[in-house]
């Protein structure tokens, strides 16, 4: 039986989602964007709303739909990858295409002759990839007329795949230097440590190597008529909001919240 604070909480939740479906809008504004994190935090992290989908007698966890980063990266030679990340929502996509230019620049220093392969697929709902490609292999590419870049990056395609929150949260949404962030990485990093719910520039925690990722991967920045730089990190938290407030099980939740009575 559904207790009083059961019932109270899964208010709250239903609160969020219906903002997030019906008022939230992708902004390309470092404020707002903040200020929604806590949010996302708060539903999908603190699993609040996996807690509320259960107090309501619903199965298992809800379900978000989003795309993969490994069928984005296709055949791109991993090795040679700066960074990459995964396509991000539609609508964060088409908001992307206002007009501007996409500020990409190596995080780790790169021996000279080295080439560089950039794929800025968000214009196409692709994600974005910047691969460094060794001197040696240049050369060898070159002594037999092929293009070294070419051959080792080949993006992929968007494919999009359902998961429970608690897998979606451990998706992988970037492949930096090497290491595999997730959308549990992206949303704490902006809400713990950007200024969502708290500002702590320490990276001095077990764990914040990937914080320090982030922080490199950041300033990468899309410039769009008429804005203030934007943060690339954003792009991601934005297409998380996305992907949540789309959902067919934050509907679900909704309407089964809406014909649940409060106890008395």
């Amino acid at each position: 039986m559904l207790s009083r604070d059961g019932w109270e909480r899964a208010k709250i939740v239903t609160e969020d989602l219906e903002y997030l479906a019906d008022d939230w809008r992708p902004s390309l504004d470092d404020q707002q964007l903040r200020q929604d994190s806590p949010i996302l935090r708060r539903l999908l992290v603190d699993d609040q709303y996996g807690h509320a989908w259960r107090d309501l007698g619903l199965p298992d966890q809800p379900f978000i739909s989003a795309p993969e980063l490994a069928a984005g990266l296709g055949e791109t030679n991993r090795d040679y990858i700066q960074y990459a990340t995964a396509p991000p929502g539609v609508t964060v996509a088409n908001s992307l295409l206002a007009g501007g230019q996409l500020q990409m620049g190596i995080l780790r220093d790169i021996p000279k002759g080295s080439g560089i392969g950039v794929a800025p697929g968000y214009g196409q709902q692709h994600g974005v990839i910047l691969a460094a490609i060794p001197p040696d292999v240049m050369a060898a590419a070159a002594a037999t007329g092929q293009d070294a870049v070419t051959a080792n990056l080949k993006p992929g395609r968007r494919h999009v795949v359902g998961q429970p929150i608690s897998e979606f949260l451990d998706s992988s949404f970037a492949l930096i230097l090497g290491i595999e962030i997730t959308r549990r990485d992206v949303i704490k990093y902006v809400a713990n440590k950007l200024g969502g719910a708290h500002f702590d520039p320490s990276r001095n925690r077990r764990g914040d190597n990937r914080l320090k990722l982030l922080d490199s991967f950041a300033r990468t920045r899309l410039e769009i008529a008429g804005k203030r730089p934007f943060n690339a990190v954003y792009v991601e938290l934005l297409s998380i909001a996305e992907y949540l407030a789309e959902s067919s099980d934050a509907s679900r939740f909704r309407e089964a919240f809406r014909k649940t009575p409060r106890p008395e």
